[in-house]
C-alpha cells in the first residue's frame, strides 16, 4: 500500500513539473495564438466556390408495403413432473 502511495506521489510530482515547464516555455505563445491568427493576412479572407458537375439527382419515392410483424404464438410453459 505504501509503495502504491509513493508511486502515485512520484507520478504526480513528475507530471506537475512537466506541465509547469511546458507552460513556462509555451504558455505565452498559446495565449497569443488567437490574436496572431486574426492578424494573419492569409486567414483574414477566405474565398470558396461550390461547383457541381453532372446531372442533378431526381429521386423517386417508392412506397413499399409495410406489414407489422406478427406476434409469436403463446406457448404453455413446461411443467415439472410432480
Amino acid at each position: 500500500m505504501i509503495a502504491l502511495l509513493v508511486l502515485a506521489a512520484t507520478v504526480l510530482a513528475l507530471s506537475s513539473g512537466v506541465i509547469a515547464a511546458s507552460w513556462k516555455r509555451y504558455g505565452q505563445a498559446a495565449l497569443n495564438a488567437r490574436q496572431d491568427w486574426r492578424n494573419c493576412p492569409q486567414s483574414r479572407e477566405i474565398r470558396f466556390r461550390i461547383v457541381e458537375y453532372g446531372a442533378k439527382p431526381r429521386g423517386k419515392v417508392i412506397a413499399l408495403p409495410i406489414r407489422p410483424k406478427a406476434a409469436p404464438a403463446y406457448r404453455q410453459p413446461l411443467r415439472a413432473a410432480a
